[in-house]
């Protein structure tokens, strides 16, 4: 009877040992996980921002190259987006 005991308290000593052993593997690997994760979410964010700004800048080129195209275009995207609307809203009133 002395040794079914001392078996239980081994068994239970051992397997909460395992446990604690696997459930700190386990963090430590998620962690692991989200630092990598973070890193490419940086990485990420600054090609991102990079490609913004060049993207403004040659749109700003543009504009200052061929200022009277961009007033042009502007006003014609102006118009369809008015006529479109318009149209929307008298179709929803009938």
């Amino acid at each position: 009877m002395a040794d079914s005991k001392t078996a239980d308290v081994t068994l239970e000593a051992t397997c909460g040992t395992d446990l604690k052993n696997s459930l700190a593997s386990a963090r430590d690997r998620v962690a692991s996980v989200l630092h990598d994760l973070n890193a490419k979410a940086e990485e990420l964010g600054h090609c991102v921002t990079n490609k913004a700004k060049a993207s403004v800048e040659k749109t700003e080129t543009c504009i200052k190259d061929h200022p009277f195209a961009s007033v042009g275009i502007a006003l014609g995207v102006g118009l369809v987006v008015g006529v479109v609307a318009g149209l929307l809203i008298n179709r929803s009133r009938q």
